[in-house]
């Protein structure tokens, strides 16, 4: 594979995004082996995956930018990441009132989940997968841009690639010893390159010279390296306070979505969740802003055993709003997933179940088992200390 060089020449490096892309992504990577969310079988568990109730009022949430939109028919939607289709199967079974007129598009990079998906999805004719979203615009006829009247996502964007950036923390063209760990902190020896005022981190292969495949190039070393040219010093420097030296997440495979579906679909609404922050309470979390699982459970550094576990990293919430803006998508409000829920009267759905559930408490059975299930799904999507902490993103690319 190509490996960027160093400016002197002497070292051969991946930064984090093009690693993290490999290692999801890639050949042999998470997602192209069989890593996925769902229960037991998962790696780890979403919103979907809880049961229901979620898809349902993912349903109202389409209905509302239904109306909005004048009911158009038909009313295209696009769940980008879709994964499995575990999303759009619980929409499409709550039947919302959008339904008749819904064109469902599913975009899943994953080979085997982007098949998986379609299968599943089988029964119903109005829905179709790709695994781009410029599949979806050869479709369109002429050059126009492929119609999109909802582009959604549901923890989609901590899983694109995401660089790692940090201020320097002292101007040195001297490069100590590299080191090991999560985040290389500079009283261990981190490498700083040209004294820069912004850097990210990289990972250096031990066969840095080799040509080899992303999976013959390891172990890997964390190093820093001089922050990429383009808006991102700028951009960073607005929304973090100067004096922190503390790392970031810089979301260049978010930049890249939104470029792409700028380039591609003619967009009219966003509507997109995920577990964020902005970026100075990224930056407050020391790191701990980049997670990696396996079977439910955390697992080690990103860089220990490449392609074995799910990547994450929590997104921030305000640059992507800004980069959202620069794409002519619109900026995106932002609210925790408890308020958005509440906006769409979960609470009115669990009186409900609490009725159903104390009038067929004597003679139990389904009825009462898919009650008190509501109940229990409503708590976890609704928990502050949980799914409900997640970020909703959401815009009209109408007013951008």
């Amino acid at each position: 594979m190509n490996l960027e060089r160093s400016a002197d020449g002497e070292y051969r490096f991946l930064r984090f995004d093009r690693f993290m892309a490999e290692a999801l992504y890639g050949v042999g990577g998470f997602f192209q082996s069989g890593g996925q969310a769902g229960g037991s079988d998962g790696d780890f568990l979403t919103s979907p995956e809880t049961g229901a109730l979620f898809g349902r009022l993912w349903g109202r949430a389409l209905d509302r930018f239904w109306e909005e939109l004048g009911r158009p028919d038909p009313f295209v939607v696009i769940e980008a990441g879709a994964g499995a289709g575990t999303l759009a199967r619980s929409v499409l079974r709550s039947q919302p009132e959008c339904g008749s007129a819904l064109a469902l598009h599913l975009v899943e990079a994953s080979q085997s989940l982007a098949a998986l998906a379609a299968d599943r999805l089988a029964p119903y004719p109005n829905v179709t997968v790709h695994q781009s979203i410029r599949d979806l615009s050869v479709t369109t006829a002429g050059s126009g841009r492929f119609l999109c009247h909802v582009l959604c996502s549901n923890e989609l964007f901590d899983n694109l690639p995401c660089g790692v950036a940090r201020r320097t923390p002292f101007a040195s063209d001297v490069q100590p010893p590299l080191p090991a760990g999560r985040f290389p902190d500079v009283a261990q020896g981190a490498a700083v390159l040209g004294g820069r005022a912004w850097e990210e981190l990289a990972l250096l292969p031990a066969n840095h010279r080799s040509r080899a495949a992303f999976g013959d190039l390891g172990p890997w070393q964390p190093m820093w390296v001089p922050l990429r040219s383009g808006h991102w010093a700028a951009s960073l420097e607005a929304l973090t306070p100067s004096d922190s030296t503390q790392p970031v997440p810089l979301p260049v495979g978010i930049d890249e979505w939104l470029a792409a579906s700028s380039a591609h679909l003619d967009v009219h609404r966003m509507l997109h969740v995920d577990y964020g922050g902005t970026l100075r309470q990224l930056q407050a979390r020391n790191g701990e802003w980049m997670r990696t699982y396996r079977g439910h459970a955390r697992s080690g550094a990103p860089w220990d055993e490449p392609g074995c576990s799910d990547i994450t990293v929590d997104v921030p919430t305000d640059l992507v709003s800004v980069l959202s803006e620069r794409h002519g998508l619109g900026p995106l409000a932002c609210c925790d997933q408890a308020e958005w829920l509440a906006e769409l009267n979960i609470d009115g759905l669990v009186a409900d179940a609490k009725r159903a559930s104390e009038a067929t408490a004597a003679a139990g059975g389904l009825e009462h088992l898919r009650a008190r299930s509501v109940l229990t799904e409503a708590g976890q999507l609704t928990s502050r200390t949980g799914l409900g902490a997640f970020q909703v993103l959401r815009g009209s690319a109408d007013t951008a």
